[in-house]
């Protein structure tokens, strides 16, 4: 939140939208754990409505990714050392024949991490923590068990 103006100014800088929530993005008070274990099995559809990444891109490091959190999940499985979790579907921005991959990338209703996560989640209230643990994230605390599949 300390830097917030600054993105914002910049983004409205490339006049790239943005919308700030109705509290204005001042604190975060709460946030939804989505993350499970259990696939749900629904490969390459669509993700529920309820998804707030369903129509968004992200782009990280040279690459462009179809789900912000599918971005993001390698943090979760270095740090926790989880194994055999899907891999990150993303584009890399220098391809010679980026535009056609990117429209490949789009034709997918959903990539294969949407398979682990269950939209709309638990809302959970927002605390700070120097040593999170994995059931800080989990939609059910008790999957830990399950990580010896993994």
């Amino acid at each position: 939140m300390k830097i917030f103006d600054k993105i914002e100014k910049r983004l409205g800088e490339n006049k790239i939208p943005f919308i700030r929530d109705s509290k204005g993005n001042e604190a975060v008070e709460s946030f939804r754990k989505e993350w499970t274990f259990k696939s749900l099995d629904l490969p390459f559809i669509s993700p529920t409505p309820a998804c707030g990444c369903r129509d968004s891109r992200f782009l990280r490091d040279g690459f462009i990714y179809k789900c912000p959190v599918d971005a993001v999940s390698y943090k979760v499985v270095e740090r926790f050392g989880i194994k055999n979790f899907p891999k990150p579907v993303c584009v890399d921005v220098h391809a010679q024949n980026f535009v056609s991959v990117l429209e490949f990338l789009d034709s997918f209703g959903s990539v294969e991490r949407c398979n682990y996560c269950k939209v709309p989640g638990r809302l959970e209230e927002w605390s700070a923590s120097n040593k999170p643990t994995l059931k800080d994230i989990l939609y059910d605390p008790e999957e830990t068990k399950l990580l010896k599949n993994f």
